[in-house]
């Protein structure tokens, strides 16, 4: 296997999972031409042909799990890797798969030991911030109690908090769906 860095790889992986969204998803879905799209297409060209083919194949799977698993992949209009200042701001969707309602958001993760949050905050109104639409009073009723825990544990070591999938994880995943 061809040793790569986690950077090409996971630019690499953001790239073919958008051209096997394009390819899965229907005739004249356009793959947007944007700086970030430029890059990771580089990345992955970079490659050997083995480990492309490898990405591929794992990219596909994606692609069709996603198409018969969300009803908006039906009127998908176009495709579109985002540039990593998303995320500076809290906006961790390496992919946009445009729709005409609201965009699909992936988090394209590759070679990741834990799976990416969505960094969901005590402060963070992703509602406002993804699809222009403030989350209800219903969600931050539902998780204000659970932040307001968090922060008085303050300056403690997370690994050494309890129950934390029972106590916060799902709690704030749940609420987080709930709003969705």
């Amino acid at each position: 296997m061809q040793r790569i860095s986690p950077v090409v790889s996971g630019k690499a992986w953001e790239y073919e999972l958008a051209c096997q969204f394009r390819s899965v998803l229907g005739q004249g879905v356009n793959l947007r031409h944007t700086p970030a799209r430029v890059k990771a297409e580089a990345y992955f060209k970079r490659l050997d042909f083995k480990e492309q083919h490898r990405i591929r194949k794992a990219a596909g799977e994606v692609a069709v799990f996603l198409k018969y698993h969300d009803l908006r992949t039906h009127t998908v209009q176009s495709i579109e890797i985002q540039s990593d200042q998303r995320g500076e701001i809290g906006d961790v969707r390496d992919i946009l798969i445009h729709t005409p309602n609201n965009p699909i958001g992936v988090s394209a993760k590759h070679r990741h030991t834990a799976i990416k949050h969505s960094r969901l905050s005590q402060g963070l109104d992703f509602g406002q911030a993804w699809y222009g639409v403030p989350c209800s009073e219903r969600y931050w009723e539902a998780v204000a109690e659970i932040f307001r825990d968090l922060e008085a544990k303050k300056g403690g070591l997370w690994r050494e908090l309890q129950n934390k999938e029972q106590w916060y994880y799902k709690p704030i995943l749940d609420a987080f769906m709930d709003e969705i």
